[in-house]
């Protein structure tokens, strides 16, 4: 059977596993619960989905179903285990569990926690290796001596073997779980000793459990089951079972489904997603024998419940599960500002244990591109949890009440004032009760909790949609905390966090966050979700929740929040944002910060609602609540004693001015008692008595609404209004707020509110006072209210202007129309109303009153009563009523015409002027405008068309006699015209073009003649013209016709400056017919002047030519239009052949481009002297010269032999044909040329001709300033060429590479197409081009310009180097030294030759790899610079033979490496070959050395000796690093020197031993790893390995010239008060030298300035002396235990340490040494690996053995023998050697005595004590030690024999 080994430790397994019990514990956790989170932590990572806990009285077992336990071991090749579940267990604190992806187990205090519950531990599985059941049993005695063997064996003890559960057959092999025993820790066993080791468990951090400590933890595991489950990744399942004699009990905790990483992750950065889960939970009753029939039952009850699908539970809570990506920061991770596009991730390298968070898009620096191996360690997402049920009653049941756990997967050791969960996968201290907080791991956990405030505020967003209901207990328990409070359990917190501002909409970061103070979330009493400044909170006047004015609030439809949310929200304690709070608060009534739109409005409420039903109660609440609101509230709200509602004015006296109020009212009512105190009733005043009259018609709305039945009544209420009228104390805000004065209208009476108006909200048009409930607003038709009082405004004066025709005139009669009086209001009285339509002789009134008003000021809004509509509804008949309208209208316009006429037209400005005042002969009725009183019929029917756009009155409106129809033209009434005007003539062209609808039927071709005819009449009727308007100027109304290009419906008109009159110059460019056969619509040819009349047109003709200046003075063209012309350059398929005159060319060029109807064709030009046609004429056509130039050029080309001036700049500008005489022109023929010369297309003949064109064309295209135009063909990948004169050739651009004289480069001018731009651009007499632009030029067309290459990197330029290396074939063996140090040269002139971000060569360079030289692109990391004039040029052949990467340089290139900014010699570029050589340990493995802490104690010990020493350094950590990266390891192997450089080694004798050091990140220093052959290594080495250590670890930490080391230095410098000086770390050295004559630390104090090193809590690590050696430490423990009770061997002292202690100061000192002994033995002794070569002895012995000052003898025949006389007598008979006695060794004390008694006598100094033996009866001397220093005397003196 396998044996399962822990790893062996170096200090106390329990002390440390004490440590862990005691950090794990919690005031949030009781006992036990942070094992329980462990063991549900392992089963989730083992993706099981149920974990069952079973209490019996003498075990706990844990068991669950999810992998084989084990199942993931792994093994060396010496079948040692390093990895798998069972190492894990055994890495106690060591996070050995990190090494596996998607695992919570990466962070937590470990499976060590079992030892809360028992002294040891049982582990049952089916194991993969062994293909068997295993049972294994903990040793707390193996594990605390860190024996190799860690656990019992069914074989070896009393362990009963069990198999787990879930081992069932038929179950996968990987699937079978694990089964885990533990029997509870009594008062006994926790006594039990366990060997040499004695009581282990007897400290407090080891609980012993009774029954009732049991039962209280089964009972918290039930209580904190919930909220342990919620966010794992596979557990599903949480089954505990409580097995007794009786009751026993299970319950079992249960969620619908886990959260898998790999579901959850797959979710876009910015978004969030939710779901509903359920927790459940169900409990019931076992079966009490289980317990009686051992693990059976316990397995039976196991299976039972694993199997057990019930639907019944005791207890369901829903949440809402949100769930979102970690989001990233704006600018880079460090800027601490959310920006929810970017997500961020977390990843490790576990090689050095380097964490580095990944902000996507953002990541500056990134090292995830240098180093492959980088693993994701945390899952990039945050959940939450929202209780859609209450868990308040689950809360209360946790240790800290009320409070939520937070979580990272599991729960940690800390709580959230929250009320819902949140959880990320963080990175947590090992206690699992605070956060990471340092490097990217605080950046993880920061963005992680910012990403959590954001889904926060998006779940809440989803919760209040109304999608889920709307649940109080959900939308309280979502509320947050304090945003500092979240995490702050945890120590997490951050200024990036969103505050109290950004929540409620009013910071900085608001956007992203749920807007607390003006959404809506609140759930008021209508179930209703409001905002905080919508929602009332019914307080009272001690802030406590009133039922009484919650009713009297909702009777008033008010939002109310609920009692519980008053509770939740503003009870004294409430956990909720203190922001919201304060803000809420001022939702209270009786709160001194309740907005004053909110008072007004509970006012305005009040005013409007039927309060009477309310309870007496309510109605009390009501009038304190008003009262405190508004004390001079004048509405019904306060009850009289009956209860009924009343006004303030109700209670008071009635004054005799407004004595008819009395008999309004009759007997005055008394206040209610209980609120006889909140104000004093006084003096009823007009405003008490407006209020009554307006309760009155409230109470009674019927009595009001039938006046007319009461005459009695109306004669009170109108004497009333007299007396209200009469009041000095009404304002005119009273007059027209309240109704209360008698009205007629015809037999209707009514009351009303004085003069006054209604002003619209939507409009701000003024109205006329509503009568009725409601009307239209007569500008936007918006409803208007009766009741909305505050729309009601006072007339702007009292002058009949600002009437409305709902004014209240005087009751008395007036001359007006029986139809109008019939219809105005008139008042009851007419005390206070004398207003007439009519007065005297004036009826200015009456035309007020049926004209219109308002247009544009304050009067108020009204339509002329001529207006059909308004006419309608002023006599409210129907539409249809035409008889009555007409009647009607007669019945106004004799009043108006009477008026008119009588000179008062003044007066009617604005009234009438658009109305419909008079009609035609059809008795169609229209506004006077539109009529023209004299006309004859054949103007009419021009300008009309066959419809009415010209009217004349009817006959009988006129009279015979014209002056009397003059009133009809008056401008007042918007102006008849006498006889046809221009206005007329565009008014008809309007309607013709359809802007009067009634035009609409005309036929196309009548209305384009018609429209020809207007234009005609106005040319032959000039003075017309004069009237002309620059809008009549824009029109397009003349018909110009249509033609291919221009088809529109738009494109028929043309402007009349635009249309062209036939003349001399219209036929110059047209021809001389009347149709041009290039112009034509549809295949057929078209003019301009076809809707012209024959005869119109010959006029136009004759008047044209008898006065060539008319058309200019008409405004008209001569010419065509251009636009339309150039359709005869537009190829197509129906083209005419016809020649194309040179004038019309003339004619085009003035366009300023194509027209656009054109844009996309082809276009064709007529050569005048060749009579062709070309065709596809544009851009690719080039204007050539002569035949020659077109047969080189080939292509489109037109030679410009023959063609005029015009006509050139109108195939260039407007064609775009080019010009060989300009740079684009030029740029065609380059690249037509080289096309042609890359296809072989020409003859060696033309090369002459082709040379010469090239070069006026290169000379040309450089010239005129487009060198950064790219030329064609390059762009079509043909690359352009030049001419070379000197040898008849011609060269491509792109294979140029253009260097300066002077550059490195120019050593290969000559070679490939390196040129200087000098000898392209001076070609003799044929070219001639200036330099500057001729190489920029050559730089756009592709040309390498390494003055170019040399400044800017780019993967081209990189490309066209590597080019140019092939080129000049420098990768050829043979290619010599001098060019490839010339092409270096050249390379290190260009700037970019190196990239700081890949830590590559941009450009290829020489450098070995694999032994060979190869130029290429080289890792500037990994390539080493060498040099043949170091120390070590001696190595640099056999690394090169190793396949060392190397760069040799020149000396200046060498030199310019080095000296590069940044460069350094550990990290280059190029590190040097030099410093990184290192010696190493050849082929020495792990398992081939020892860890040796007291090594690391020592050295730590060094390091608080300097702190000491330097009190400026106590608070600094520059020699930290000795404390913590420091390891020692020693071994017996042999330690070959090796030579090593990166990861290439060559190998070079041994060592005893090495100093390295091993570089990774983090630490942010290297550790240093000493190793030591303790068969080579001496005592005598312990300084010397100790000051190789600190000189390497000193210097890496202060002597390189960084920033921070050159801080370091200072910071040294200072506390060693040699300021301005280069401290090094020599000079430490030097300062602690003095302590390393010392090998127990201890011993220090004896050195000045050490005294007070050690005391208090400042104590060595290492308790006693360092040895290296450990034959040395067992001979030297051999000796102590022999000695430590019995004292000096020689005196038998004991000497304590100090007072109170129990420790002594004697020591073990060797009798043969090197130095500092009477006896020196150089070769054999010094590692005092021989009990012989050791005595015990006290300080004072000991310092005398040091001073030669003790002798050594043996016994030979009874005479003692000194050694050295020994050794002097074995040289004469070396048989003596074998006489001597063998076991009894004596000593010999040179030292100076006291007395004893005072009368002795002093001795005179020291002396010879003579030879005394060690005695062995007293255990100053053991046989066993005598024997061994005999045989250690003897082996000297042989050793000396010789000497």
């Amino acid at each position: 059977m396998t044996r399962f080994s822990a790893p062996r430790r170096s200090s106390s397994y329990f002390d440390r596993t004490k440590n862990q019990l005691i950090n794990s514990g919690s005031k949030v956790e009781p006992t036990g619960i942070p094992l329980v989170k462990e063991l549900i932590q392992n089963a989730d990572d083992r993706k099981a989905e149920q974990i069952f806990l079973i209490f019996t009285p003498e075990s706990l077992w844990i068991t669950n179903d999810g992998e084989t336990f084990n199942y993931n071991e792994k093994q060396d090749d010496n079948g040692k285990r390093i990895s798998g579940d069972l190492v894990n267990l055994g890495g106690l604190g060591k996070k050995l569990a990190e090494g596996e992806d998607d695992r919570v187990g990466r962070h937590g205090t470990g499976f060590e926690l079992i030892h809360c519950i028992g002294n040891c531990y049982e582990i049952h599985w089916w194991d993969r290796v062994n293909d068997d059941h295993v049972s294994i049993r903990s040793n707390p005695e193996f594990l605390e001596t860190g024996a190799q063997e860690s656990y019992d064996y069914p074989w070896n003890s009393d362990l009963d073997e069990h198999n787990c559960p879930f081992d069932l057959e038929g179950r996968e092999a990987s699937l079978r779980g694990v089964l885990f025993k533990v029997d509870w820790r009594t008062e006994k066993q926790a006594q039990k000793e366990y060997g040499e080791c004695g009581q282990i468990f007897m400290n407090a951090a080891f609980p012993k459990w009774n029954k009732s400590d049991r039962k209280v933890f089964y009972e918290d595991c039930r209580d904190y089951a919930p909220f342990l489950i919620q966010f794992c990744k596979s557990i599903t399942s949480f089954n505990v079972i409580w097995l007794d004699n009786k009751n026993s009990e299970f319950f079992k905790v249960s969620r619908n489904h886990a959260y898998p990483t790999k579901k959850y992750t797959d979710i876009s950065v910015g978004d969030f997603e939710t779901e509903i889960v359920e927790i459940s939970s169900q409990s019931g009753k076992c079966e009490d024998y289980s317990i009686s029939t051992g693990f059976s039952g316990v397995k039976r009850e196991i299976l039972n419940l694993w199997s057990n699908k019930s639907k019944k539970f005791d207890r369901r809570i829903k949440f809402l599960h949100g769930w979102a990506r970690v989001h990233g920061a704006i600018g880079g991770k460090n800027t601490k500002e959310m920006d929810t596009s970017i997500g961020l991730t977390s990843w490790k390298y576990p090689k050095y244990s380097q964490f580095h968070t990944h902000n996507e898009f953002d990541c500056v620096n990134c090292p995830m591109g240098i180093l492959d191996g980088w693993k994701q360690d945390r899952t990039p997402i945050v959940h939450i949890h929202f209780p859609l049920d209450s868990i308040s009653r689950d809360l209360e049941k946790l240790a800290e009440p009320g409070k939520t756990l937070l979580h990272s997967i599991l729960p940690l050791g800390a709580v959230s004032e929250n009320q819902f969960m949140v959880s990320a996968d963080l990175y947590v201290q090992e206690n699992r009760k605070a956060l990471e907080f340092d490097g990217d791991k605080g950046v993880w956990n920061e963005s992680s909790a910012l990403t959590a405030f954001w889904l926060h505020s998006q779940m809440m967003n989803h919760l209040c949609s109304g999608n889920l209901g709307r649940v109080e207990e959900s939308i309280l328990q979502a509320l947050p905390a304090n945003p500092g409070n979240w995490f702050s359990s945890v120590q997490l917190n951050s200024n990036a966090f969103p505050n109290g501002d950004d929540l409620l909409g009013e910071g900085r970061r608001s956007e992203l966050y749920f807007d607390f103070g003006s959404a809506p979330w609140i759930l008021d009493t209508f179930d209703n979700l409001v905002t905080p400044d919508n929602i009332l909170i019914p307080s009272d006047e001690n802030g406590n929740y009133d039922d009484e004015i919650k009713v009297v609030l909702e009777t008033l439809e008010m939002s109310v929040m609920r009692q519980k949310t008053h509770e939740h929200i503003l009870s004294a304690g409430s956990y909720v944002l203190d922001d919201l709070r304060n803000l809420l608060r001022k939702s209270g009534i009786y709160d001194a910060g309740l907005s004053s739109n909110i008072r007004k409005e509970i006012l305005s409420k009040v005013e409007s609602s039927v309060l009477d039903d309310l309870s007496i109660d309510c109605k009390l609440a009501l009038a304190r609540m008003v009262n405190h609101l508004d004390s001079d509230f004048s509405g019904a709200v306060y009850p009289d004693a009956n209860g009924k509602l009343r006004n303030r004015g109700e209670f008071s006296t009635i004054p005799n001015g407004l004595s008819v109020l009395q008999e309004l009212q009759g007997e005055r009512p008394s206040l209610h008692p209980v609120i006889e105190d909140i104000f004093e009733p006084g003096e009823t005043s007009v405003q008490d008595a407006l209020r009554i009259i307006q309760s009155m018609q409230e109470s009674n709305p019927e009595k009001f609404e039938n006046l007319g039945d009461d005459d009695e009544f109306v004669d009170v209420i109108m004497r009333m209004a007299d007396q209200i009228l009469s009041d000095p104390g009404i304002t005119d805000l009273d007059r027209i707020m309240y109704d209360f004065i008698p009205c007629k209208i015809g037999n209707r009476v009514f009351v009303r509110a004085y003069q006054h108006l209604v002003e619209c909200p939507h409009c701000r048009c003024n109205n006329p006072p509503i009568l009725d409930d409601k009307i239209e607003c007569l500008e936007c038709e918006e409803i208007l209210y009766r009741d909305d009082l505050d729309q009601r405004i006072p007339l702007p004066t009292g002058r009949p202007e600002d009437w409305s025709r709902m004014h209240i005139m005087s009751p008395e009669e007036q001359d007006i129309p029986a139809v109008v009086a019939e219809r105005i209001v008139t008042a009851c009285s007419s005390e206070h109303f004398s207003d007439r339509l009519a007065t005297g002789d004036s009826k200015v009134g009456l035309m007020r009153y049926l004209g219109k008003k308002g247009k544009s000021t304050k009067s108020p809004k009204q339509y002329s009563l001529f207006q059909e509509e308004a006419l309608n509804n002023w006599l409210g008949v129907e539409e249809d009523s035409e008889p009555v309208s007409v009647d009607c209208r007669m019945v106004f316009l004799d009043e108006l015409k009477e008026y008119a006429k009588t000179g008062g037209h003044t007066n009617l400005r604005g009234l009438f002027n658009d109305s419909p005042i008079f009609y035609d002969s059809d008795r169609n009725w229209a506004p006077a405008s539109e009529f023209v009183l004299y006309i004859d019929e054949v103007t009419l029917d021009m300008l009309q068309g066959g419809e009415g756009v010209v009217r004349t009155p009817h006959p009988e409106l006129l009279d015979e006699n014209q002056v009397e129809n003059d009133w009809m033209t008056l401008s007042e009434l918007g102006g008849a015209k006498k006889n046809v005007e221009f206005e007329h003539l565009e008014a008809a062209i309007r309607g013709l073009l359809g802007e009067n609808l009634d035009s609409y039927g005309e036929s196309s071709e009548k209305k384009y003649k018609s429209l020809a005819s207007i234009m005609i009449h106005l040319l032959r009727h000039e003075e017309l013209l004069e009237k002309k308007t620059e809008e009549f100027d824009n029109l397009e109304w003349i018909p110009i016709g249509l033609q291919d290009g221009f088809e529109s419906e738009s494109d028929m008109y043309c402007k009349w400056s635009d249309f062209p009159l036939p003349g001399r110059n219209f036929y110059s460019v047209w021809g001389q017919e009347s149709l041009n056969p290039h112009i034509r619509f549809r295949g057929e040819p078209v003019s301009p002047h076809q809707y012209l009349a024959q005869t119109d047109i010959e006029w136009l003709k004759e008047k044209t030519k008898s006065e060539p200046n008319w058309i200019n003075e008409v405004g008209m063209s001569h010419m065509p239009n251009a636009e339309r012309m150039f359709m005869a350059v537009v190829s197509d398929s129906d083209n005419s052949n016809e020649p194309i005159s040179d004038e019309l060319y003339s004619h085009l060029r003035n366009l300023q481009s194509i027209p656009s109807t054109y844009n996309s064709q082809e276009y064709r030009f007529f050569h005048p002297v060749t009579e062709k046609w070309h065709e596809n004429v544009g851009k690719r056509t080039l204007l050539v010269e002569g035949d020659i130039d077109a047969e080189i050029i080939e292509g489109n080309c037109i030679q410009k032999d023959g063609i005029s001036d015009d006509t050139i700049v109108f195939l260039n500008k407007l064609l775009l044909c080019k010009l060989t005489t300009n740079p684009e022109g030029s740029a065609e023929v380059i690249s037509r040329i080289s096309t042609a010369w890359a296809e072989e297309d020409y003859t060696s003949q033309q090369i002459p001709d082709i040379l010469k064109i090239l070069a006026k064309a290169w000379k040309e295209y450089h010239e005129e300033g487009i060198e950064n135009v790219q030329l064609r063909c390059l762009r079509e990948g043909i690359s352009p060429i030049f001419p070379i004169f000197e040898q008849n050739n011609i060269v491509k651009v792109n294979e140029l590479v253009i260097v300066e004289s002077d550059s490195h480069m120019a050593e290969f001018i000559g070679r490939a197409e390196v040129y200087t731009i000098d000898k392209l651009a001076r070609q003799e007499e044929q070219l001639d081009c200036r330099r500057s632009k001729l190489n920029d030029t050559f730089s756009i067309n592709d040309a390498s310009l390494w003055s170019e290459i040399e400044k800017d990197y780019s993967s081209e330029n990189s490309d066209k180097i590597s080019q140019l290396l092939d080129l000049l074939n420098l990768n050829d063996p043979e290619t010599q030294v001098s060019d490839l140090e010339a092409w270096v040269s050249a390379m290190f002139d260009i700037e970019w030759w190196h990239s700081e971000e890949n830590f590559y060569t941009n450009v290829p360079i020489p450098f070995y790899e694999n032994g060979e030289l190869v130029v290429d692109f080289a890792n500037t990391s990994t390539v080493y610079l060498g040099s043949r004039q170091s120390q070590h040029a001696d190595k640099l052949d056999d690394f090169i033979n190793n396949g060392l990467s190397l760069v040799i340089f020149s000396e200046n290139n060498h030199k310019h490496v080095i000296e590069m900014e940044g460069w350094t010699k550990e990290e280059g570029p190029f590190p040097e070959f030099d410093f990184n050589l290192v010696q190493d340990n050849l082929g020495l493995r792990q398992s081939d050395k020892d860890a040796f802490p007291e090594l690391e104690f020592y050295i730590a010990d060094l390091n608080t000796a300097i702190h000491h020493n330097f009190k400026e350094l106590q608070d600094e950590t520059i020699f930290e690093f000795l404390s913590s990266l420091v390891k020692c390891f020693r071994t017996q192997k042999s330690l070959q020197i090796q030579w090593k450089v990166g990861d290439t080694e060559i190998s070079k004798g041994t060592k005893p031993w090495t100093v390295e050091t091993l570089r990774s990140e983090p630490p942010i220093w290297p550790e240093i790893q000493v190793t030591y052959n303790t068969n080579r290594i001496t005592e005598y080495d312990r300084t010397r390995i100790v000051k190789e250590i600190l000189r390497k670890g000193i210097a890496l930490r202060l002597d390189a010239d960084t920033e921070g080391r050159i801080a370091a230095r200072k910071l040294v410098a200072t506390a060693l008060e040699r300021e301005g000086e280069e401290v090094r770390s020599a000079d430490i050295i030097e300062l602690i030298s003095p302590l390393l004559e010392f090998a127990n630390p201890r011993d220090w104090i004896e050195v000045d300035g050490y005294e007070e090193l050690w005391g208090g809590d400042v104590q060595p690590k290492l308790a006693s002396e360092l040895v290296l050696n450990p034959d040395v430490a067992t001979a030297r423990s051999t000796v102590l235990n022999w000695y430590k009770d019995a004292g000096c061997q020689i005196c038998g002292a004991l000497t304590p340490a100090g007072p109170g202690l129990t420790s002594y100061e004697e020591t073990r000192s060797q009798i043969f040494k090197r130095v500092a002994s009477r006896y020196i033995w150089q070769s054999a002794t010094e590692r005092g690996g021989d009990v012989g070569n050791w005595l015990y002895l006290c300080p004072t012995h000991h310092k005398l053995h040091t001073k030669k000052c003790i002798k050594i003898g043996v016994l030979h025949e009874d005479d003692e023998i000194e050694i050295e006389d020994l050794v002097d007598r074995a040289r004469e008979n070396e048989n003596i050697l074998n006489e001597i006695n063998s076991n009894r060794v004596f000593f010999n004390v040179y030292e100076r005595r006291g007395t004893e008694t005072p009368w002795e006598e002093e001795q005179t100094g020291a002396n010879w004590s003579g030879f005394s033996e060690f005695k062995q009866d007293n255990n100053r001397m053991t046989s066993a030690h005598g024997k061994k220093i005999i045989a250690k005397i003897k082996s000297f003196v042989r050793s000396n024999l010789n000497s």
